[in-house]
């Protein structure tokens, strides 16, 4: 059915968007959680004192929650609205010039 294929392609360009929005905001807590974990990994967290370790943990967790709090603070998950590229200008100039093409090869198989 056309209108399931549509509702499903929709929910697909939705999610895409999501991701797009969801990622950047992911990065820089990604990346402190990955300078943390690096540390462990070379055995710094062995050779200081646990006071040091909890510190550096606490740090960690709080520049994390820091990361993602400023990450989404304007995230909003896409709405229907979003994934119509129709609206849009590029796709519209687009969609225009498909459409004359396949007009144009119409006529000329004919």
């Amino acid at each position: 059915d056309r209108s399931t294929r549509l509702s499903r392609l929709i929910a697909l360009a939705r999610a895409s968007l999501a991701v797009e929005r969801f990622a950047p905001a992911l990065w820089p807590a990604l990346g402190f959680s990955g300078l943390y974990i690096a540390a462990a990994l070379l055995g710094l967290y062995a050779v200081i004192p646990w006071t040091v370790q909890a510190l550096l943990l606490a740090v960690t967790i709080t520049a994390i929650g820091r990361s993602l709090d400023s990450g989404f603070a304007g995230f909003d998950w896409p709405a229907w609205r979003d994934a119509q590229l129709a609206e849009h200008p590029e796709f519209r100039e687009l969609w225009d010039g498909l459409a004359a093409a396949w007009t144009r090869f119409g006529r000329e198989r004919r």
